[in-house]
């Protein structure tokens, strides 16, 4: 279960930011050592919930790609928007046909 809350805690980081260092995730996640850090970040990826690199040399991750976690209420409307947008579009372009 603690392991399911740290994966999701990488996410919510990665969710903003697109590079990571080792030493916040650290911090973070209270973890002691970089092996192990960079084992979760790994499961993470495997998992399918991020996409990236780790850059042992710099010691950071670099996020490509991170599914989304939570909707915030605030999101809807314009998910909503940008779905009528899309029918809007695909409506004309039917018609076009």
């Amino acid at each position: 279960m603690l392991t399911k809350l740290k994966q999701l805690s990488i996410v919510t980081m990665a969710a903003t930011n697109k590079l990571i260092s080792y030493q916040s995730m650290q911090t973070e996640l209270d973890i002691p050592n970089v092996r192990e850090l960079e084992d979760l970040i790994i499961e993470c990826i495997y998992a399918g919930l991020l996409k990236g690199k780790l850059d042992q040399m710099n010691m950071k991750l670099e996020v490509h790609e991170v599914v989304a976690r939570d909707v915030k209420p605030g999101q809807l409307e314009l998910m909503a928007g940008m779905l009528m947008q899309w029918c809007d579009t695909s409506s004309n372009l039917l018609a076009a046909l």
